[in-house]
């Protein structure tokens, strides 16, 4: 196999409680994720040196590409002598707290470890994954799962629940490490209830999960960006049972019955919603052969060959900027881990003594 193209989903935090600060400088944490119906498309080829990136965002095609480092860590760990060209078709928003550039990054390490032939159990990539940030672990299987720890301790759960949401987006990026620092200077903080949520999931409980929402960023984040208060408050105007903040922002989302009820507040939400607006109606997937297609405000290419469904995109554009990496030969090493205050990056180059790296049961 010289070629593999496929989807790369987004992820919601359906709950997400920030516990405290570590002495290592990262956050202790308890969240639910939820990979959606929303994708990168990522076209991967084979070639004979080198690592190059190309992306219809041209900005993001840069050495700090998750995608890009994904392929630069495993070449080096296994010692990889031939190449390989990704190409990122952008759909996930950027900066909006939905996990784009982490399930590029699972994305592009599976699909390697196929086709440069090593054929790892993807366990033995969990480390790797966590060396690029919190979040990429959690992509390898997505679904549905509770993350403790730092976002690295997970154990996938089985929801019985079934929903849609509404995403919308304003014209903000959030950084995450900001996002982190500003619930160091918080006086007061929101805690939701991680575990009455996860029970909602799994008792099939739809109203109760929407109760359960929360997220303890949107305290010193809305403080900010008031925008995101009128926003969440307009979701809940236009039928949502619930509304968060997913992740450090900006996207926010509102829980529906049905895509129907979603798509319905979709049309309505625009209509109260002054200036530029992105908008997705999307429901849960989880890894299985089949994932059905968000209802996006953006173009589609092709269906996926791989990871199932039809990725909301900016077409079959093959342009934008090129990132390009020559190396020789390199020698395995193992990767790090993730800044602090934030979700990506390492300050120490390795992930912080005493968190275990585990997917628990599942």
């Amino acid at each position: 196999m010289r070629e593999w193209e496929g989807n790369a989903p987004a992820k919601v935090n359906l709950c997400l409680d920030v516990l405290r600060r570590r002495p290592d400088g990262y956050h202790s944490l308890r969240t639910l994720l939820q990979t959606v119906s929303l994708y990168d498309r990522v076209r991967i080829r084979r070639r004979r040196e080198g690592v190059v990136v190309r992306c219809n965002w041209p900005s993001l095609a840069t050495p700090a590409n998750l995608a890009y480092r994904a392929a630069m860590a495993l070449k080096e760990r296994y010692g990889v002598e031939e190449g390989v060209e990704v190409e990122l078709v952008k759909a996930i928003p950027w900066g909006a707290g939905l996990g784009g550039g982490s399930s590029d990054a699972a994305t592009t390490l599976l699909a390697l470890n196929t086709l440069w032939g090593l054929h790892r159990p993807w366990e033995e990539l969990l480390p790797l994954a966590l060396s690029l940030g919190a979040d990429v672990p959690f992509f390898l299987r997505g679904g549905c799962a509770l993350a403790e720890g730092i976002g690295e301790q997970l154990t996938p759960l089985h929801p019985r629940a079934r929903y849609a949401l509404l995403l919308v987006k304003p014209p903000l990026a959030i950084e995450t490490r900001w996002a982190y620092q500003m619930v160091d200077e918080a006086l007061e903080l929101f805690h939701p209830d991680v575990e009455a949520a996860r029970r909602a999931l799994e008792e099939g409980d739809v109203e109760a999960l929407a109760a359960a929402l929360g997220n303890t960023l949107e305290g010193p984040v809305f403080r900010a960006h008031p925008l995101l208060q009128r926003w969440k408050e307009t979701l809940l105007a236009v039928g949502a049972l619930g509304a968060t903040m997913s992740g450090s922002g900006s996207a926010l989302f509102g829980l529906f019955r049905s895509l129907e009820e979603a798509r319905e507040a979709q049309q309505r939400f625009r209509q109260k919603v002054a200036g530029e607006v992105w908008s997705c109606v999307v429901e849960p997937v989880f890894p299985t052969p089949t994932i059905l297609a968000a209802e996006s405000d953006n173009p589609r290419p092709s269906n996926s060959r791989r990871r199932g469904g039809t990725a909301p995109g900016a077409g079959r554009e093959r342009g934008g900027s090129g990132l390009h990496s020559r190396r020789g030969r390199p020698s395995p090493s193992p990767g790090g881990r993730r800044s602090r205050g934030g979700r990506k990056g390492s300050p120490s180059g390795g992930p912080p003594t005493g968190s275990p790296l585990r997917w628990q049961g599942g």
